[in-house]
């Protein structure tokens, strides 16, 4: 699993918020912008961006999806205001790009992208077209931890 954040957050809960990611990923499966796989019902990823250029998978086989946010979704956790470049080039044998609305544990799962193959699960967020400092700005990061006068935002 890769991610642009975390790699796999199988079994310990992770919390990512406020963050963004800006390389390219490219693995074999399991692919995120954030992170690549997320297992813990109490896992929190909020407030982050995925302006990754392209997020890529070789995989040949029916599992183990990709997802601009986070690549395979195990288990629900709370997974909200989190967007991706409207730029990013998506590149899957099976999978394409939606938006997804906040995701919560108390949900039922995200839907699988197909009937048959096992950890299809995948949060993509939402697309945007504002820089990255502007989009960084609309979801309320602090102006006391972040510089936002260019178009990445900086840490002060």
């Amino acid at each position: 699993f890769g991610g642009g954040i975390v790699g796999a957050g199988q079994t310990t809960k992770i919390i990512v918020t406020n963050c963004y990611s800006l390389g390219n990923i490219s693995v074999s499966r399991g692919s995120g912008g954030i992170a690549g796989c997320v297992n813990a019902p109490t896992s929190e990823i909020r407030n982050c961006l995925a302006w990754n250029p392209e997020i890529k998978t070789s995989r040949n086989e029916a599992q183990y999806s990709p997802g601009a946010i986070i690549g395979v979704v195990l288990t629900n956790g709370n997974y909200s205001s989190c967007y991706r470049t409207s730029a990013m080039t998506f590149t899957d044998v099976k999978m394409t790009l939606v938006d997804h609305d906040d995701v919560t544990a108390g949900m039922p799962p995200l839907p699988d992208y197909t009937t048959s193959d096992k950890n299809q699960r995948a949060y993509h967020g939402k697309s945007s077209d504002l820089t990255l400092s502007a989009a960084a700005q609309s979801l309320g990061w602090s102006t006391d931890v972040w510089d936002f006068s260019g178009a990445l935002p900086v840490l002060k």
